[in-house]
């Protein structure tokens, strides 16, 4: 069996959520989840976000599990997640590293502000609405 990363499993786990939820029908996933699977079911929810984000994506392995639930998030602007993605898919290398986070959120925000690099001294450079 190949050696899967955390990034991986998450993701297969949250197929299989889908699958069930699909399958037990309207009304019967939460109790489900909460009597058989001892998952909570906001942590179920957010497992399957990741599933629904990066179900095919390729570059899955090289994000930390915690770096996967914040992109997936419905908080997290698209133009976020795409640049996060982009620089993985570059081989850069992805952290779970608060900074590192809040740097690919500036730059995101910067591009689709301005098309150019952020300014890095603090208060957002554009509205995000």
């Amino acid at each position: 069996m190949p050696n899967r990363s955390e990034a991986q499993a998450i993701v297969e786990v949250g197929r299989d959520l889908i699958a069930v939820k699909a399958a037990l029908g309207h009304g019967h996933f939460l109790a489900w989840i909460e009597a058989e699977f001892e998952m909570s079911p906001d942590k179920a929810q957010k497992i399957m976000n990741v599933a629904r984000r990066f179900w095919e994506m390729p570059h899955v392995a090289a994000f930390p599990a915690l770096v996967l639930h914040e992109l997936a998030a419905p908080s997290t602007p698209p133009e976020v997640r795409e640049a996060v993605v982009e620089r993985a898919a570059a081989s850069e290398k992805v952290t779970a590293e608060p900074a590192w986070v809040d740097t690919q959120r500036r730059l995101a925000l910067a591009s689709r502000c301005f098309g150019t690099a952020p300014n890095f001294r603090g208060a957002p450079i554009c509205a995000t609405a």
